[in-house]
């Protein structure tokens, strides 16, 4: 039984990190990576969580761009510029 939650939870944050800001998984993305920060064992490993969430947000940045969801990428680089 917890093999097969283990699973589900595993699956389900795999599904999260290509979500992009409106989707039903994207607070999960962003918890993800709050928590990496958060659990970063010195300043470095911070620093490289810090970095991997503002390459997120560009990579989020691009893609709705392309998608033509320009509000959304607005917001999502004001994010970047909070990171």
């Amino acid at each position: 039984m917890w093999r097969a939650a283990a699973l589900t939870a595993a699956a389900t944050l795999t599904a999260s990190a290509s979500s992009l800001p409106g989707d039903p998984l994207y607070s999960l993305k962003q918890a993800r990576e709050e928590l990496g920060v958060r659990l970063a064992v010195d300043d470095q490993a911070r620093a490289l969580a810090l970095l991997a969430r503002a390459d997120a947000r560009l990579d989020e940045t691009s893609r709705l761009l392309q998608q033509g969801r320009t509000d959304a990428a607005v917001e999502t680089m004001l994010r970047y510029d909070q990171v």
